[in-house]
Order: structure tokens, then sequence, then C-alpha cells
């Protein structure tokens, strides 16, 4: 799809002319005042781009309907939105309202010039300042509350995803050993270019599991807690402070962490609110389904 449309819609905007008020909240932000500055990222249902209104700088998730029904994602698109609305987490980007129109629906956010942690990774350098910003395939369940949707990064996901067992937040904790695994060596445990070989390296699982050198035995003894087969036997499993307890966090502060008061490692360089430069460059130019839909699925957008 060219999204020439949607730059315009976002540059017709005359910021000196129209919108003389200061704006107090991103709240008040109207459609009309955002002026697209950039693209910030391309993902699997819509693009990111960087945009401005009256000197303060936003991200803006744009995603188009017709291609959402036509994956058949709308309730995790809605799911997102929620979830990101209630969230108060500093580690979890902001979102501060939505949009929409008969095309697209578009998501206002905090703006994150740092780059995406996975471009760090490769480099073998990683801040500790990083932001949780997708949640396209988020739910929210109960206690005791299950799920049986498959979906996921193949190389994190675990063997009771994998075996449509059903699954519980247990996941999370799984998701969790594996992505420590990555950030210490830089690759996760099991990979390939076949997820079926992957889904088979998982329910394999650690046992015979030749650990890199660059792991302590502290590091691999939590990375098993937290991947253990048995989802209800992973290290914090309704006890999340179990986690916090283990001997790879002695000397870390969660005080100081949580209070973002900790210098992280590396600190990205970031020369000004519009500065870009931590990211790839993307074309005008994507091939998303178009087309108006007016369904309804999105009412409370």
């Amino acid at each position: 799809m060219h999204v020439a449309k949607l730059c315009k819609a976002l540059n017709a905007a005359n910021l000196d002319d129209e919108i003389t008020p200061q704006l107090s909240t991103a709240n008040d932000v109207p459609f009309s005042a955002l002026q697209r500055v950039t693209t910030l990222g391309v993902g699997g249902f819509g693009r990111v781009e960087l945009v401005k209104a009256n000197g303060k700088v936003f991200a803006l998730k744009v995603i188009n309907k017709r291609h959402i029904v036509d994956m058949k994602q709308e309730k995790h698109v809605v799911s997102e939105k929620d979830i990101m609305l209630s969230s108060e987490c500093p580690f979890i980007v902001k979102l501060y309202k939505t949009f929409k129109d008969q095309e697209k629906l578009y998501m206002l956010m905090e703006p994150c010039l740092g780059g995406e942690v996975w471009t760090v990774l490769k480099r073998r350098l990683l801040t500790g300042d990083s932001l949780q910003v997708d949640f396209g395939f988020a739910k929210r369940l109960g206690e005791k509350g299950q799920t049986w949707t498959f979906c996921g990064t193949a190389e994190y996901v675990p063997p009771e995803i994998v075996l449509n067992k059903g699954h519980d937040t247990a996941v999370d904790l799984w998701a969790l050993g594996i992505f420590l695994y990555e950030l210490l060596s830089g690759k996760p445990p099991f990979s390939s270019s076949d997820p079926l070989i992957v889904y088979n390296a998982i329910l394999r699982g650690f046992s015979k599991w030749a650990w890199p050198r660059c792991f302590s035995k502290e590091a691999r003894d939590l990375i098993l807690a937290l991947c253990k087969e048995d989802p209800g036997l992973r290290l914090g499993y309704g006890h999340l402070d179990d986690v916090r307890a283990h001997p790879w966090f002695n000397g870390f502060d969660f005080v100081e962490f949580r209070a973002r008061r900790m210098k992280p490692p590396i600190v990205p360089v970031i020369k000004s609110d519009v500065d870009t430069s931590n990211f790839d460059t993307f074309p005008l130019n994507d091939s998303f389904a178009t087309g108006n839909d007016e369904s309804g699925w999105d009412f409370d957008f």
C-alpha cells in the first residue's frame, strides 16, 4: 500500500495557523495536529511513524483495518489497546490515546528513540533502559485462567503451546528464561529458519544442552528453573518474588531499577527529539491490504 495519503493527512495540519493553544497533555492532541516526521518501523500489521504536534513528539502506530480483518486479528488489536491503556509500568511504553477512520486505526504512543533492543543485542551491547512496546499477542487471564491460542515467536514458545495443551501465565516465565539466555549469549537456545525444527528442539529441552562458557552457574540455574517442562514447577509461578530472590540477582537493587535511577551500561546517543539515527530507513510503500472497513469491531477505539 502507498502511504502517501497518510503522509498528506498528517502533514496537512498547519500548527502555527490552526492550533494556537498549547497542548497540556497528550490526551489533548487532536489527529489534525499531527505532522509526520519519518517512519520508525514497519511490522506485520502496520507501521510506526514519528509525529509532532505543537512541539511535542509522539510515536503513531498506524494499522490497516482491512489487513487486520483479513488476518482475523481483530481481538488481538483490541486486547493490545486495552492492555497498553491500563498499564502503569515504567518499562512499558505509554499509550496516550487512539484515533480511527474508515480505513485505519491509530495509536498515539510515547516515543522511544533509542532504537530496537535487537539491533543493540547484535552488537553484544544492551541498554538497561529498554521499554516493552508491542502487546499484539498479549491476553489478560484471570486467576487460574487458560488460553489455547497458538501464537508467539517460535524460539520463545514453551512446550505446552507447541503441544496445544492450553497455557497460562507460566508461558511468561519460560519466555523470560529464553530471553535471559539470549541476552547473555546473543542468540536464543533453540533457533532455526524452520519453525518445526525449533519446536522439536523445544520439546527435547535443555537436558543435553551444551552451555556456552559465558554462562555462570547461577545463570544456568536460573534459566533452567524458569524453563522447566512442567509449567507449575517453573520458578516464580504464583510467586514472582522467588525470581527476584534467586542468587543470580544478588546485589541487584530492584528499588533503584524500578525508580529508573540505575545508570544503564549503554546509553543511546539521541541528539534531538526527532533524531531517528538509531533506526533503519523504511520505504513509503508497504504491502498491507487496503480498503474501508465499517463492520464495527473497533467501536471502542
